[in-house]
C-alpha cells in the first residue's frame, strides 16, 4: 500500500513539474499515434557544422541533422530533458547524402546555385520519391528524434528556369501536406520551414516554424498565426545580414519568437535575446491556468488531485499529457532563470518525469515500494526548484499565477 504521505507531493506535481528545467520533455519516443506539440516560447539551438561537445546548452530544443547525429546523441540530450529536432533536406537533392543514388535522374532538376552539391527534385512526383522520403522520416524516427525540419519545401516559389520543373502553389501544398501525414504517422512532429505565403493552407497540419531572416526580410507576421495557435515559431537571423538583436528582441519577446542569431554555416556559435521578467514570470498566469484547464478536461490527472492511491490508475497517455503540457510553463521561467535555477529545474525534470511514468507503469507492492523510496529524493529537487522559482519571480507574480492549481 503506498503511504498517504505521498498525497500531497501528487497534488502537487502538476504545479511544481513547470519547476523543472526550460526543457521539459519525455525521454521516450513517441509512439505512431502521438506526436509532440510544442508550445510557443521554447529556447532552443541549431547546430549543424561542429560536433557535439561538453556540455549541451540548456535549452528547450536542440535542431541536429538527421543523417550526421547518432541515437547516442539524441538519447543524452533527451536525458537532459532537451527534444532535439531532425533536420533533413525533403525538397532538394544532395550528393554527398548516402542515398543519393536512391533518386532517378528523371526526378532530379538544375543545380541549386547558392549550394553546391544540391539540386531541385520535383515535388509532383511522390509515386518515385515517397519511399525515399519515407525512409529518411524512418531514420528519424528510430534515432529518437523528437520532430522533423523538413529544408527546402519551397521549391514552387522557383521559377521554373531555375527549377527546372513547371510548378505550382497547388504542387507545394500537396507535397508539404504528404510530409505533415507522414511524419505524424511516425510520432514525429514537424516544422514549417520558411515559406510564409502557404501559412494559411498549412498551419493546420504543421506543429511549429523555422524561418531565415524573417526579421531583416521583414515576413515575421507572415508566420505570426504558429504564436497565435500558441505554437513556436523558431528564428534564425544570421550575421551575414544587417540583423541587429537590439532591435529585433523587443520585437521578438512581444510576439513570443523563439531568436537566434547564427552564422551562416550554423556552427556551434549562438547569440539570442536576453530574458527578461516581462516574457517570462508575467506570462506564467496564463500558461498555468492552460494547465489547469487541461487538466480538468482530463480524466487521468483530474484523478492526481482526487483519487486514492490505492485505486489511481494514471495512463501512459495520460503521464504524455502531464509532460507534454509542462513545456510552456518551464520554458518561461528556464527563459529566465540564471544557471543555478536552471540547473535545479533540470534535477527535479529528470525525476519527475521518472516518477510519472513508474506511477503509470506499475501496481505491484515492490514497485511501490520504489516510489516511496524514489519520493525521499525526488522532494529535494523539487524543492530546490520551487526555491530557485520563487527568487526568480516576484512573490505578487508567483501567487497569482499558481491560484488556478491551489
Amino acid at each position: 500500500m503506498i503511504r498517504r504521505h505521498l498525497l500531497p507531493l501528487l497534488l502537487m506535481l502538476p504545479l511544481l513539474g513547470q519547476l523543472a528545467l526550460t526543457t521539459a520533455v519525455s525521454a521516450q519516443t513517441p509512439t505512431a499515434a502521438t506526436h509532440w506539440q510544442p508550445a510557443r516560447g521554447l529556447s532552443w539551438q541549431i547546430q549543424f557544422s561542429e560536433e557535439l561537445a561538453g556540455d549541451p546548452l540548456p535549452v528547450a530544443v536542440y535542431d541536429l541533422d538527421g543523417f550526421d547525429t547518432d541515437a547516442e546523441t539524441v538519447a543524452a540530450l533527451h536525458a537532459q530533458g532537451t527534444r532535439v529536432l531532425c533536420y533533413v533536406n525533403m525538397g532538394a537533392w544532395e550528393d554527398w547524402r548516402p542515398d543519393a543514388e536512391a533518386y532517378p535522374e528523371e526526378v532530379i532538376g538544375n543545380a541549386w546555385e547558392e549550394w553546391e552539391g544540391e539540386r531541385f527534385i520535383d515535388i509532383r512526383r511522390l509515386d518515385v520519391l515517397a519511399p525515399i522520403l519515407e525512409a529518411r522520416l524512418d531514420m528519424c524516427r528510430d534515432k529518437g528524434f523528437d520532430a522533423v525540419e523538413p529544408d527546402n519545401i519551397d521549391t514552387a516559389q522557383n521559377d521554373p528556369e531555375v527549377t527546372g520543373f513547371e510548378l505550382t502553389d497547388d504542387d507545394q501544398v500537396r507535397f508539404n501536406r504528404w510530409l505533415a501525414e507522414a511524419a505524424h504517422a511516425r510520432g514525429l512532429a514537424i516544422g514549417q520551414k520558411n515559406i510564409p505565403d502557404l501559412t494559411a493552407q498549412l498551419i493546420d497540419v504543421y506543429d511549429f516554424a523555422v524561418t531565415e531572416d524573417c526579421f531583416v526580410d521583414g515576413w515575421c507576421d507572415d508566420v505570426r498565426a504558429y504564436l497565435d495557435a500558441n505554437k513556436p515559431v523558431f528564428a534564425i537571423e544570421y550575421t551575414d545580414t544587417d540583423a541587429d538583436l537590439d532591435e529585433i528582441c523587443p520585437q521578438a519577446a512581444a510576439a513570443g519568437y523563439s531568436v537566434v542569431l547564427k552564422h551562416r554555416e550554423l556552427d556551434a556559435w549562438r547569440e539570442t535575446c536576453p530574458a527578461t521578467e516581462a516574457n517570462g514570470c508575467d506570462q506564467l498566469g496564463t500558461y498555468v491556468s492552460q494547465l489547469a484547464t487541461l487538466i480538468a478536461a482530463n480524466d487521468g490527472l483530474a484523478r492526481l488531485k482526487t483519487a486514492d492511491y490505492d485505486t489511481l490508475a494514471l495512463s501512459a497517455a495520460d503521464a504524455d499529457t502531464v509532460v507534454g503540457s509542462l513545456t510552456t510553463l518551464i520554458a518561461q521561467l528556464g527563459a529566465i532563470a540564471p544557471p543555478d535555477a536552471a540547473r535545479a529545474y533540470h534535477a527535479a525534470y529528470v525525476d519527475l518525469v521518472t516518477w510519472y511514468r513508474d506511477l503509470a507503469e506499475h501496481r505491484d507492492a515492490a514497485s511501490h515500494q520504489r516510489l516511496i523510496d524514489d519520493d525521499k529524493r525526488i522532494v529535494p529537487a523539487l524543492g530546490m526548484a520551487v526555491a530557485a522559482g520563487q527568487a526568480t519571480c516576484s512573490a505578487a507574480v508567483w501567487d497569482d499565477a499558481f491560484t488556478p492549481l491551489t
